[in-house]
């Protein structure tokens, strides 16, 4: 395997681990928070709310790393970047207020992060987008 494999398989182990997670932190919200936990129906649609976001940028996070694969523009590593820590900042700090009730501290403080964590998201869609958009416009076919 070339060292640019190597490379790109240690950027789609990120992806797959947060989907993994996603999946993880949904069952335990299903069965556990749900069922057990009997957390109220806000608290869990909060947390449906972080596992939503974590799956979906999971897979927004691969498909920044075959881009980046494809064209090795570092603007697309800044994306990836702000995308990844806005998920962690968003999902987590999401978990944490949703599980406030049976928490021995207060966590609602941090749904003033959360926002934060969607800024970054959103700025790094954006960048990917763009960097998209400017890279194509001087693409054509070759005849």
């Amino acid at each position: 395997m070339s060292k640019i494999d190597v490379t790109l398989l240690k950027r789609l182990a990120i992806p797959c681990v947060l989907a993994g997670l996603s999946v993880l932190t949904g069952a335990f919200g299903a069965h556990y928070l749900r069922e057990t936990l009997l957390l109220p129906a806000r608290q869990l649609e909060v947390w449906s709310t972080g596992v939503q976001y974590l799956f979906y940028h999971a897979l927004g996070l691969g498909f920044l790393a075959l881009v980046y694969h494809l064209i090795a523009d570092r603007r697309i590593l800044l994306a990836r970047r702000l995308m990844l820590s806005g998920t962690l900042v968003f999902s987590l700090s999401l978990f944490l207020v949703a599980l406030h009730p049976v928490l021995p501290f207060a966590t609602r403080w941090l749904g003033m992060i959360t926002p934060f964590g969607g800024v970054l998201m959103i700025a790094g869609w954006a960048l990917a987008g763009y960097v998209l958009w400017k890279l194509g416009k001087g693409w054509a076919p070759k005849p």
